[in-house]
């Protein structure tokens, strides 16, 4: 770890030392949001039409799919924090697929927010495809002793040294080095989708004719995966409203635009 850490760790406590370095990463990472070449890109998007949007995305790309990430530069996309909002204009955006991000976001505080900025994009009709770690999944299996489920998690996250114990498997799962914020289920995030004004809120199981799912092994056994849609007339938001956000996003995304 170098002397650095040693000094730190022993002069403050392991998770205070490692979120002042989780919070170091972001902030830096929303520095780079300033770039002159994301401002424009950011400008290109703000009065664009008809967009399918890929939230969360890293690197995965898809053709006729804008990515939006944070903490990676996505190529062909936009640098940008979900948490400030979504710089776009209201039913500009055709479908949103968002794998494996909800579970990074605090829940409701920072989840809520989020959802009414995708509600609010998005044009009557409209989709949202939501994949996250599915913890009625991991609690079932250790409930019922599946060691077909966890033979195949060993290494989940990227593990160094694979897992020996069931439970240390869950415990990757729902807390990921402190990267995961809640473990979410079917029902808790249909009433949160369903209290946003979303409806047809359904669970489809790893669909990649109808989605842009992912396909590896370790997502398809644990991850829930839902879609939701946009009434076609267009409800409102029921149970939040976007100015009602700490960070304002909206502001900070025209306070960006070049």
């Amino acid at each position: 770890m170098g002397w650095k850490h040693t000094l730190a760790t022993g002069v403050f406590s392991r998770q205070f030392v490692q979120a002042l370095k989780s919070e170091a990463r972001v902030q830096g990472a929303r520095l780079r949001c300033l770039t002159p070449s994301n401002r424009r890109r950011l400008h290109a998007l703000r009065h664009a039409r008809g967009l399918s949007l890929n939230l969360g995305a890293g690197f995965h790309q898809r053709d006729g799919w804008t990515p939006i990430d944070l903490m990676v530069d996505p190529p062909g996309g936009l640098r940008w924090d979900v948490r400030w909002g979504l710089p776009l204009e209201a039913a500009s955006v055709a479908r949103i697929h968002c794998e494996h991000f909800f579970e990074h976001l605090r829940f409701p505080d920072e989840v809520m927010p989020a959802l009414v900025e995708c509600f609010r994009v998005l044009e009557p009709g409209g989709e949202l495809r939501i994949i996250v770690p599915d913890a009625a999944r991991y609690i079932h299996a250790y409930a019922h002793g599946d060691a077909r489920f966890f033979d195949a998690m060993r290494e989940l996250g990227g593990a160094a040294v694979p897992f020996e114990t069931d439970i240390e498997i869950v415990n990757q799962a729902f807390r990921m080095g402190g990267d995961h914020q809640f473990a979410w289920d079917f029902l808790v995030m249909r009433r949160r989708l369903e209290a946003v004004g979303f409806e047809r809120v359904e669970e489809t199981g790893y669909d990649p004719a109808r989605f842009i799912d992912q396909g590896e092994e370790w997502r398809r056994r644990e991850s829930l995966y839902v879609a939701a849609y946009k009434p076609r007339a267009d409800q409102g938001v029921r149970a939040l409203e976007t100015n009602t956000v700490e960070n304002q996003p909206l502001g900070v995304s025209r306070a960006l635009t070049p």
